[in-house]
């Protein structure tokens, strides 16, 4: 991570189609600024907890999770980044 970046976790809960309910997204941020605190290890635990979570036998085929994690170059690209997609509750 360059001096003064920000990396940002992005987690979605998605519900996978059945009959009786549509795909839910719940989305939650995280930015992650201290590149001490977030580390290519930790970015590859997040990535190894998902995976785990996703092939639970309790959940495969009840819900999914999705973890987006990129770095932004500079704060003001943080307050520019495109964050419709992602609508607040």
């Amino acid at each position: 991570m360059g001096a003064g970046g920000r990396a940002v976790a992005w987690s979605r809960a998605r519900s996978l189609p059945s009959l009786t309910s549509a795909n839910t997204f719940a989305p939650a941020a995280a930015i992650l600024d201290d590149p001490m605190e977030c580390s290519r290890g930790e970015r590859l635990s997040i990535t190894l907890a998902k995976n785990r979570i996703n092939r639970a036998p309790e959940r495969v085929g009840k819900a999914k999770v999705e973890v987006d994690i990129f770095e932004l170059l500079r704060d003001s690209e943080y307050e520019t980044a495109e964050t419709s997609k992602y609508p607040s509750t």
